[in-house]
C-alpha cells in the first residue's frame, strides 16, 4: 500500500473567527520544500495569509502547522494553471484554424478562460470540500 505524502508548513494564528482562523505564514518557509515553487504564482510577498476551516482550538499567537496532501498540491496547479493555459491556446488555435483574425482569435481565448474562471467559481464551494487543509498544533516540548 502505498504511503500518502503530506507538504506541511508552519504558520501563526492571527484571528479566529467561529470554525475558520487567519493563519499568516513567511513565504521563504511556504516555498523552499514545495514541488510546485517553481509554476507558483504567489507573487513577491513576504506573508501569505490564509483563512482555513478547522475544529481545531487555537487561539491568536499560537503556532500552528498546516499539513496537506502533496497530490492536492498538484490537483490546485492543474485546475488553477495547467487547464487554464491549455484552454487559452485551443480556444486561440481553434479560432485560427477557422478563419479568424489574431485579435478575435486573442478574445476568444481570453473568452474561454474567464469561462473556466467562472466555471469554477459556481463550484467553489464543492472545490474547497475537496482541498481540506489540517491544522495542527505545535506540540510544546519544554520542561
Amino acid at each position: 500500500m502505498a504511503t500518502v505524502q503530506n507538504i506541511s508548513h508552519d504558520g501563526v494564528v492571527v484571528a479566529r473567527e467561529e470554525n475558520r482562523v487567519r493563519i499568516v505564514m513567511q513565504r521563504s518557509t511556504l516555498c523552499s520544500h514545495c514541488a510546485a515553487r517553481g509554476a507558483c504564482t504567489l507573487g513577491d510577498s513576504q506573508e501569505q495569509e490564509l483563512l482555513v476551516t478547522t475544529e481545531e482550538p487555537v487561539e491568536p499567537g499560537e503556532r500552528v502547522r498546516l499539513v496537506i496532501e502533496e497530490r492536492l498540491g498538484w490537483k490546485a496547479i492543474l485546475l488553477g494553471l495547467a487547464l487554464p493555459a491549455f484552454l487559452l491556446l485551443g480556444g486561440i488555435f481553434a479560432s485560427l484554424a477557422l478563419g479568424a483574425a489574431e485579435v478575435v482569435s486573442a478574445i476568444v481565448g481570453l473568452g474561454t478562460v474567464a469561462l473556466y474562471y467562472g466555471i469554477l467559481a459556481l463550484f467553489r464551494k464543492s472545490l474547497e470540500r475537496s482541498f481540506s487543509v489540517r491544522v495542527e498544533r505545535h506540540s510544546h516540548t519544554t520542561r
